[in-house]
């Protein structure tokens, strides 16, 4: 990936997620989509990494707007990358995709600070829209292990719709919706990752509550990471 996006967008899309650019490469890195691939973005913010990938691969990428105004900026920046015929952006939500099944070979996300809670409902959803041998994969907030201590629950509770958990806690849950696990990793130096982060993260999305269990957290339970899953084939025998 070349990362030649204006620097403005990348900063202040980038600036929005822990781990900033360099997670944002490492989710990248193990999409790995080829030309004409067909990819699913599920990132709550804007369209970079879907406008970069259809520029640099040539991928037909569909990118879900959580809402009117991020669908606006979406098409605004696909335009002007010149790849508004790669990028199909729709209004939707990934519990509940307008898409057939079975349309894409790949489907990825970023937490914005933090994931989506990773539920059945989800992976089925996305296990849906995968052809058989599609990847997922998804990046962003991970905890270090599965229950969050007390100075963390105000933080939490100030970011309806999310529970962090492991990557390899986040990685069952979608094995038991019938994905084969390929990767569930912390991502390294998350501590430092958290702390830059405070320090440019737009202020909407930083709480009092946050900053405060951060500091109070030390590492000790907050970090990143991927997880990387793949669909079965069809069997051969398969109708």
């Amino acid at each position: 990936m070349s990362w030649d996006m204006p620097e403005t967008e990348l900063r202040d899309q980038f600036n929005s997620i822990p781990g900033g650019i360099d997670l944002a490469k490492a989710l990248v890195s193990q999409i790995n989509p080829g030309p004409d691939s067909r990819a699913l973005e599920i990132t709550p913010g804007g369209a970079v990494i879907a406008t970069m990938l259809a520029k640099d691969t040539n991928s037909n990428i569909t990118f879900v707007a959580k809402n009117a105004t991020i669908e606006a900026e979406a098409e605004s920046l696909a335009s002007s990358s010149g790849v508004s015929d790669k990028i199909r952006i729709i209004p939707a939500s990934p519990l509940n995709l307008p898409l057939p099944a079975e349309e894409f070979n790949f489907v990825y996300g970023i937490g914005w600070p933090f994931n989506p809670h990773v539920t059945p409902e989800l992976a089925r959803e996305i296990y849906r829209v995968l052809v058989p041998d599609g990847v997922l994969t998804m990046a962003g907030p991970v905890s270090i292990n599965n229950s969050f201590p007390d100075y963390m629950k105000d933080a939490i509770d100030d970011y309806p719709g999310v529970k962090p958990a492991t990557p390899a806690y986040s990685a069952l849950l979608f094995a038991r919706e019938g994905f084969h696990i390929v990767t569930a990793e912390f991502f390294g130096g998350a501590w430092d990752y958290w702390n830059e982060w405070l320090e440019i993260a737009p202020p909407e999305l930083v709480t009092d509550n946050l900053r405060n269990a951060i500091a109070e957290d030390g590492g000790r339970w907050l970090s990143l990471g991927i997880i990387t899953l793949r669909k079965p084939p069809r069997p051969a025998w398969a109708v």
